[in-house]
């Protein structure tokens, strides 16, 4: 198997996810946000000094009307639910045109971004999976 630039498929698809996950969370807090603002927004007036006490304080209060907490706990949660069907399909379709283990090689690539306990419940599952 020939090496591509770049980093080939691997980093690929880590980019590839990586901008999914980016644009999965920007359209959540898109669709939160008021579609216009309100006159009494906290906004300084003309010539008023920049604070960023003020600042972080609108950022806390935004954060808590978007339930931003909450969307990024949904993100994780669906994301973790998600994993094992994702390996599943990735395995069961690049076995259609290639070897399996070269799917769990692939997949054993993307790993290198996941914490130690990610990759050993990725690494069991895999192994599961191809047999």
């Amino acid at each position: 198997m020939t090496r591509e630039p770049h980093g080939g498929l691997g980093a690929r698809l880590k980019r590839v996810f990586a901008i999914g996950g980016v644009a999965v969370v920007r359209a959540a807090v898109d669709a939160l946000r008021p579609t216009s603002r309100m006159p009494d927004d906290g906004d300084p007036a003309p010539g008023e000094p920049f604070s960023w006490r003020r600042e972080l304080g609108e950022l806390r209060a935004r954060i808590k009307d978007e339930n931003v907490p909450f969307l990024s706990a949904g993100l994780a949660y669906y994301g973790i639910l998600a994993l094992v069907p994702g390996l599943i399909a990735t395995v069961s379709l690049y076995g259609l045109v290639a070897d399996p283990a070269d799917a769990a090689a692939l997949v054993e690539s993307l790993e290198d971004a996941a914490p130690a306990e990610v990759r050993s419940f990725i690494d069991g599952q895999l192994r599961s999976i191809v047999g």
